[in-house]
């Protein structure tokens, strides 16, 4: 059980899920994004995958970090900032220079919900990151049905990414990672911060 529960937290680690949201438009409206897809997606796994993996490889072989779960709330800040840092210059760059929107509100959502995170980890208790990014991917999947950015029904994909978030959530618990409050914390900051940004 536990070795099925290490796997649903490695396949929707928080650096993926950004990049499996970008994935799910793509696939589902690819008109939007005629000869763009490639470069865009390349563009996410380098500046919301690998940056943020090297640093947080380059903290741990300095010894600010323990591992990269960073079990130790007070040593999260770092890997935070880190993260945020990487996010906003995506938004910045998929706005400016890509031009595209929805894109960036993935982005602005993203960077939003890593940093409401950083507050309440720093002042209150240790935030569940997995089910913050799960809570931002359901959040997509509920306003592209809403805002009709599919070209056809993803009711399947709304209805899996709910278990998919629910698996994911019950792996940190069965992991003993995060409490019951620290796992449905994460989804409601990454579901809010997400919408928030669609409606900017």
């Amino acid at each position: 059980m536990k070795l099925m529960a290490r796997l649903f937290t490695y396949v929707f680690h928080p650096l993926l899920v950004p990049s499996m949201c970008v994935a799910f438009l793509m696939y589902t409206n690819p008109y939007r994004f005629v000869n763009e897809s490639g470069t865009l997606m390349l563009f996410m796994v380098i500046n919301t995958v690998f940056f943020p993996v090297v640093c947080l490889s380059l903290m741990r072989l300095l010894g600010f970090i323990d591992s990269f779960d960073v079990k130790d709330r007070r040593k999260r800040v770092l890997p935070y900032m880190a993260v945020s840092f990487f996010f906003i210059w995506s938004y910045f760059a998929l706005r400016t220079e890509f031009r595209h929107e929805i894109l960036s509100d993935i982005m602005l959502g993203a960077s939003i919900a890593v940093n409401v995170s950083l507050f309440i980890n720093v002042l209150f208790y240790k935030i569940s990151l997995h089910t913050v990014g799960m809570g931002g991917m359901v959040a997509l999947l509920v306003f592209s049905i809403m805002a009709r950015i599919p070209m056809y029904d993803t009711s399947l994909f709304l209805f899996a990414g709910i278990l998919a978030a629910g698996a994911v959530g019950t792996s940190r618990l069965l992991l003993n990672a995060h409490t019951t409050r620290e796992i449905f914390g994460g989804y409601s900051v990454g579901f809010f911060c997400m919408f928030f940004a669609f409606l900017l």
